[in-house]
């Protein structure tokens, strides 16, 4: 699990060792490791977290690196400093929406799209299908939309 990149690391090319007993102590714990390439970007234009709730785009927010600071001040969920709400860029949108409708989850009580820049284009980082974090407090009115959303299905 590496929500709020908990137990997450990140490892220059050269530090296969490193890398590797990182993975080791994971799995010695009963946890799973997934690698992925550290995307640059996100140090300096963070990662877009799209939200979507019943099929339709409600708010974004903009999430900061947490692996650019010492293990010791990333302990909790997410840095609080390093998230807030913002507009999301148009074609970031119509990215994510392209990736619900293609895969099918267009139906979904929520989704939230992780996007980060890769270049001039966008890339997914995260497919949150299952108990996302929502953000729900960082948008007006998303919490009522959600609560609109499970009424509508319960009839």
């Amino acid at each position: 699990m590496g929500a709020g990149s908990r137990d997450a690391d990140r490892y220059r090319a050269d530090q296969h060792d490193e890398a590797r007993h990182h993975v080791e102590r994971l799995h010695a714990k009963g946890l799973d490791a997934l690698l992925q390439p550290y995307v640059d970007s996100v140090d300096t234009d963070g990662e877009s977290a799209l939200i979507f709730i019943d099929g339709a785009f409600s708010h974004a927010m903009t999430k900061f690196a947490m692996l650019n600071v010492q293990q010791l001040d990333r302990n909790n969920l997410y840095r609080e400093e390093q998230i807030m709400a913002d507009d999301a860029e148009p074609d970031a949108v119509g990215f994510a929406e392209h990736i619900l409708e293609v895969k099918g989850f267009t139906h979904l009580l929520y989704a939230r799209v992780d996007l980060v820049r890769v270049g001039r284009e966008w890339a997914i980082m995260e497919l949150e299908l299952v108990e996302p974090s929502l953000y729900l407090r960082d948008s007006e009115d998303a919490a009522s939309r959600l609560a609109t959303a499970i009424k509508k299905r319960l009839h």
